[in-house]
């Protein structure tokens, strides 16, 4: 919760803030799933986009998650949804 809370968020005027200050980051009991996919279990990060486009905030989180996230051995990222989508469809249009 301590890293999460601590990292640096962009604001629109170009500083920076920790993400404390724009939301509670807490951890809390709650329904337990496993959901599966091809055979394969995985977990779905979601969020929002507001005042970006898509394309720049994904690819911002994905250099923050390739520099400081280590996925365990046998785990990896897949990054989807309709990011995704305009990837295949930018492509199409390439």
């Amino acid at each position: 919760v301590e890293k999460i809370s601590g990292l640096a968020i962009t604001t629109p005027q170009g500083g920076r803030v920790p993400l404390r200050e724009l939301a509670d980051i807490t951890v809390a009991n709650g329904a337990a799933s496993i959901v599966r996919e091809g055979n394969v279990r995985f977990l779905a990060l979601k969020f929002n986009v507001e005042g970006r486009d898509m394309g720049s905030v994904v690819k911002d989180a994905m250099a923050k998650v390739a520099t400081n996230v280590t996925a365990p051995s046998g785990h990896y990222f897949v990054w989807g949804g309709e990011f995704e989508n305009q990837t295949r469809a930018t492509e199409r249009l390439k």
